[in-house]
């Protein structure tokens, strides 16, 4: 199957039947990150033709390429509509990967209405069928999605788990786009608990990925989000330089969408600068592409900063009239955080021009949906707590037929098989006779409570062997099996040393803190580059990934987060070690020591 929209083109051609609707279908698919406008139009083509042929299947797949397309055009009602029947109609063919497709969709034009607790829930339902489809290349997405909807909850904790965890998923699976948007949006998670030297590495490789890659909606996606971040630190000319280069793909690629946002985060760039004129323009040309889009909460937004940038320019009428649009735009879309801003606004503004009177009715009119925002979000969250019970319960259960069905299998008779499955039943890894995965979760369970419960320091590592040229076959067995022998003559008898499935191996560090954690990685590390050619193959060195936040909110977080700085400590060269953390003062990081703890537009997969 072709991804090559050209080919795809060339099919069409002559094509009939069911051999053109397949065409059809993969067009739009393929089209939907390049040309979402050319995308709809085919997914809407083979809607058409899947009627006339009478194929239920096929109408389903055009249907949820329809709703696909909707959504990242911004045409959020649309597609809500259009998600909702592809539900229906993948449900009636019984395609449970379909299906989970189609709930993820409706899960991100869900959030991308506002509708949190809502995406939340179908994200979730998408979660569990591609966990039972066993489609980790699907559930990446999903689980990036996971992390926006999370991020626009506050919860960044939670979002950073999320978004990692699909980075780790999709760089295992293969998965292009969603790495680059799950690189990212750890750096959006980052830039909001304020991490910003690790938010800008993490926007800095998607940018890298998505040049190399080729795709422009993440390359502008990425452009955007770094001028965000040089505006946050007071960097202007860097923003402006970043902001400018997304505008100019926008516009050449007709990504309304992105172009709003970028011109609207250039008004916001001008104004911190004091280069109001300049906001004000920004700003104009944002709110005439709006107007093609009909979207009024965008619209309101808009003229929210406009009247802002208007009072400090001593405006009043100005300000007065900008502020007045923003209210009425927000009262007819139900955004009472906008209205909210616009009469605290105003009430600033009637103070300053001698109207004590207005100043006090709109300041109790902020007062008043400022206190019902809060018990919103309150109910929000209770809403989400709910659903996140619920969907746990139902994932445990699904977890327990899937462990039971394994536990058949493994009570066939297979002697081939006899050997993998002795060390599996204990717990072992046949090749280098460490703890397996298995194993290494009951240790990571019984470590972080108890670091939790006793406020006592905890560290996961994941270290990768690496060579000039990769090994396969039974070199590469060779070399993990000397390696491991290695590594765990060097480690403390309370640390336990695990080979994961992927050929890495996972460190865990009880009661160590981050300074001591980092020195022992270090010398494992040096050992090893002392040890080429004898008897370690020449030039084998070690990356080393460590995480020291117990502040996650599951022990497998720690293991995933390792695991990404594993991949940021090997994207910065061999022999390098990345952490979470800054080296306290005299202690020294090893080499290449990764990024430190530290607002921005939210792009969904």
């Amino acid at each position: 199957m072709t991804s090559d929209p050209r080919e795809l083109e060339r099919r069409l051609r002559g094509a009939r039947g069911q051999p053109r609707l397949r065409a059809l279908l993969e067009l739009a698919a393929s089209l939907w990150d390049k040309n979402p406008a050319e995308a709809v139009r085919r997914a809407g083509d083979a809607a058409t033709l899947a009627r006339r042929l009478n194929d239920p299947g096929g109408l389903a797949r055009a249907t949820l390429e329809l709703g696909r397309g909707q959504s990242r055009l911004g045409e959020y009602d649309a597609a809500r509509a259009t998600l909702h029947e592809a539900v229906r109609l993948h449900e009636h063919v019984h395609d449970d990967l379909g299906l989970a497709r189609s709930w993820m969709g409706l899960g991100t034009v869900r959030s991308n209405l506002g509708e949190l607790p809502q995406a939340l829930e179908a994200h979730f339902a998408a979660q569990t069928l591609f966990e039972r489809v066993r489609s980790d290349w699907f559930l990446s997405a999903c689980l990036n999605n996971l992390g926006i909807v999370y991020q626009r909850l506050d919860d960044q904790t939670t979002a950073m788990n999320y978004s990692l965890r699909a980075l780790r998923l999709a760089t295992g699976a293969g998965n292009t786009v969603v790495q680059i948007a799950a690189t990212n949006n750890v750096g959006n998670v980052a830039m909001e608990m304020e991490r910003h030297e690790e938010a800008l590495s993490y926007q800095t490789q998607a940018l890298h990925l998505a040049c190399v890659h080729g795709s422009p909606y993440n390359e502008i996606v990425a452009l955007t989000n770094l001028g965000i971040l040089h505006g946050r630190l007071g960097q202007f000319p860097q923003a402006l330089t970043h902001l400018g280069h997304a505008e100019e793909l926008a516009g050449a690629a007709s990504d309304l969408d992105n172009l709003i946002e970028v011109h609207a985060e250039l008004g916001h760039i001008h104004q911190q600068s004091g280069q109001l004129p300049d906001a004000l323009r920004a700003y104009a040309r944002a709110l005439h592409l709006v107007g093609r889009m009909g979207d009024f909460y965008l619209e309101a937004r808009l003229h929210l900063r406009r009247g802002d940038t208007l009072m400090r320019l001593h405006d009043p009428a100005g300000a007065q009239e900008a502020l007045h649009r923003a209210l009425h735009l927000a009262g007819r879309v139900g955004a009472d955080v906008i209205a909210s801003g616009a009469h605290r606004s105003l009430s600033d503004l009637h103070e300053q021009t001698g109207d004590p009177g207005r100043a006090l009715t709109h300041l109790r009119e902020h007062l008043r949906l400022t206190d019902a925002l809060g018990r919103a979000d309150a109910e929000r969250r209770s809403a989400v707590r709910l659903i996140e019970h619920e969907t746990e319960r139902s994932r445990q259960v699904a977890a327990e037929q899937r462990e039971l069905l394994r536990q058949l299998s493994l009570a066939r008779p297979d002697r081939a098989g006899d050997a993998e499955r002795q060390a599996s039943q204990a717990g072992l890894d046949a090749l280098t006779g460490l703890p397996d995965r298995r194993a290494l979760e009951g240790r990571l369970h019984a470590a972080f409570e108890a670091a939790r419960a006793r406020l006592q320091p905890l560290a996961v590592a994941v270290l990768a062997p690496e060579t000039p040229t990769p090994l396969t076959g039974a070199p590469a067995d060779d070399l993990r099996r000397v390696l491991a022998g290695h590594l765990r003559d060097r480690l403390r008898r309370c640390d336990t040393l695990t080979r994961l499935d992927d050929g890495t191996f996972a460190l865990l560090l009880p009661d160590t803190p981050p300074d001591g954690a980092l020195i022992l990685c270090g010398r494992l590390r040096d050992g090893v580059r002392a040890l080429r050619g004898t008897p370690l193959p020449a030039r084998v060195t070690l990356g080393v990934g460590l995480c020291t936040d117990t502040g996650c909110a599951h022990p497998e977080d720690m293991l995933d987060r390792a695991a990404h700085l594993l991949y940021a400590a090997r994207a910065a060269g061999p022999d390098r070690v990345a952490t979470d953390f800054s080296a306290a003062t005299g202690a020294q990081p090893a080499e290449g020591g990764g990024p430190r703890r530290g607002r921005a537009p939210l792009k969904n997969t």
